[in-house]
């Protein structure tokens, strides 16, 4: 249950939990048929709350079982998880339709897919479903009918525009006037299919002050399904503790894990808390993708001793804070590599203990790659040019010359974030320079 608060004489109020308002609504509104009693309580008509719970929570196979059960011990079963169409034959009110999700302020992406959901109520026919982009007024069908069976799979286009303000819209095939829109908009992103996450700070602090964090630069949204965490204790070869993400991460972000008896200073930064984040200097903490390993501090299967050795410093992974340079971009399999022998060479700087100076933060200035690969194309009276996209660029210029040593110019609405560029053909010849940002 959840506690909602106190009602007018100040007594506590609970609610069941979402997934089980399903089954109280229809055992209460099978009392009700069986043992004529009503649906008010305290001078409160409860049926539209029992039958928003029944539609929200659907009968599952956990209750079907539990109805089996009951019906081989008393001979006697709840007709309504049997047969759930029942209830809208019995409280028969107007048709409804319901978006259940999205339906909150929440982050979807591109290249992934989502169960979208909705209940209906008196109503069979199919239903249509539409993407509503309150940012410009278009309405993109996704959906011109389908079976109202409460559920359809969308994945969402690559090519998408990204937004703070969409809604979905599900509506009657045969009765465009009746339809029902998520409550709240919500946004999509672009997310990347890189995997470069990386670890972008590290802190073993005073007691329970242990925390990572987990910086994207990727230049897009990543999913973080499939990315988990694993800590190796002592120089064991199997993980002792493991947290596996979910969510989205947006580009230039990062994800923050504390432990949850470090101090406030931390857990007011922190997404997310996790008690098995119990590393003491000596350990390895890895970073996973698909069970791929992409970053690390530490060797798995080695213990140092007290700590490892960073930037010089022998002891540098415990009682210490250190941060990712931000000229590094990526993560490093390679600790020997990572953590350096000496400070220039080393991807970390080593801050003393509990110093939370850089907590929630990273500055990550690296270098990008020239496009390369450039095609050009003739076609008309237009050209086009092709190049194979830069890891973490987030727009590419296209500049223009009469002459190859002379100063170039933004070409002609040449600031884009994609990897083509068409313009037109002009009397004089041109030169073409692109580079990545």
């Amino acid at each position: 249950v959840s506690y909602l608060g106190t009602n007018a004489e100040l007594e506590a109020v609970f609610e069941p939990a979402d997934d089980h308002k399903g089954d109280v609504a229809r055992a209460l509104l099978y009392f009700v048929v069986r043992y004529e009693t009503n649906l008010s309580f305290g001078n409160v008509d409860m049926l539209e709350t029992l039958l928003e719970w029944n539609y929200s929570d659907p009968v599952s196979n956990k209750e079907l079982t539990r109805n089996d059960a009951v019906y081989n011990y008393q001979t006697n079963r709840n007709p309504f998880i049997d047969h759930p169409e029942y209830i809208d034959l019995i409280w028969n009110e107007e048709p409804s339709i319901t978006v259940t999700f999205p339906n909150e302020t929440i982050v979807l992406g591109s290249n992934l897919s989502y169960t979208v959901t909705w209940f209906t109520h008196f109503l069979y026919n199919e239903i249509k479903i539409e993407l509503l982009n309150t940012d410009n007024g278009i309405n993109s069908i996704l959906q011109n009918a389908t079976e109202n069976d409460g559920s359809w799979e969308w994945t969402i286009a690559d090519d998408i525009i990204p937004s703070e303000n969409y809604k979905l819209r599900i509506s009657d095939v045969d009765d465009p006037n009746l339809y029902d829109e998520s409550d709240l908009d919500f946004t999509i992103v672009h997310t990347s299919d890189q995997s470069d996450l990386f670890f972008s700070e590290y802190c073993e602090g005073s007691g329970y002050n242990k925390y990572l964090e987990i910086y994207n630069g990727t230049g897009a949204a990543v999913d973080l399904s499939g990315y988990r965490l694993e800590l190796y204790y002592n120089g064991n070869q199997t993980p002792n503790n493991s947290y596996d993400f979910s969510g989205l991460i947006a580009s230039e972000d990062l994800i923050m894990i504390a432990h949850p008896d470090a101090v406030e200073n931390i857990l007011a930064q922190a997404d997310i808390t996790f008690g098995g984040l119990l590393f003491n200097g000596n350990d390895a903490v890895a970073l996973f993708r698909n069970d791929l390993l992409i970053d690390i501090v530490g060797e798995i299967g080695y213990d140092p001793g007290s700590g490892w050795a960073i930037s010089g410093i022998d002891v540098a992974s415990q009682n210490k804070t250190i941060i990712r340079k931000a000229s590094i971009g990526s993560g490093n399999l390679n600790w020997s590599v990572s953590a350096g022998t000496d400070p220039e060479d080393s991807e970390w700087i080593v801050y003393d203990l509990d110093n939370f100076d850089f907590i929630g933060w990273h500055n990550m200035d690296i270098q990008l790659e020239t496009p390369r690969n450039i095609t050009l194309i003739l076609d008309g009276n237009s050209i086009t040019l092709n190049w194979d996209p830069v890891p973490r660029a987030s727009e590419y210029i296209v500049y223009s010359s009469i002459n190859p040593i002379s100063d170039f110019d933004i070409d002609n609405s040449g600031i884009f974030s994609g990897s083509s560029w068409i313009g037109p053909v002009t009397n004089e010849r041109k030169f073409f320079r692109i580079t990545a940002e």
